[in-house]
């Protein structure tokens, strides 16, 4: 078993539609490179934390790369910081993959923004286990 640490940057316009990534190994290891598309499902409810209203979202979300196919939960905190913006912090966890994605187990922190016509920027950084 190698642990390998990583960053995942996605970019997106609305949580349905597809949105491109990017994985990039941040040290050597079983994992290379890749990029593709995610897909996503989602489950969200609100709730108020210290009288701030906070949006709770729960995603399994589907990244088919060149390399083959990562499905992963992800669950996020997002709170308005004004002018239209929110920013989320959240984490994730490897539900299953195959090709170089197969036998993986992990996950990680994610922290990302996002505005009011929808566009999203976030990056996932975490420790996989291959084997």
């Amino acid at each position: 078993m190698t642990k390998q640490r990583v960053a995942i940057i996605a970019t997106g316009l609305g949580p349905s539609a597809p949105a491109p990534w990017e994985l990039t190994p941040l040290q050597a290891g079983a994992l290379e490179a890749d990029s593709g598309t995610e897909t996503s499902t989602l489950k969200n409810r609100f709730v108020r934390r210290g009288g701030q209203s906070v949006r709770l979202l729960e995603w399994t979300t589907t990244m088919k790369g060149k390399r083959g196919t990562l499905v992963m939960r992800v669950l996020e905190e997002h709170v308005p910081v004004g002018n239209g913006y929110s920013v989320f912090i959240g984490t994730w966890k490897v539900l299953r993959g195959t090709g170089q994605y197969a036998n993986l187990t992990g996950g990680g922190r994610e922290l990302g923004v996002i505005n009011n016509v929808q566009r999203w920027n976030n990056r996932r950084e975490g420790v996989l286990t291959v084997g």
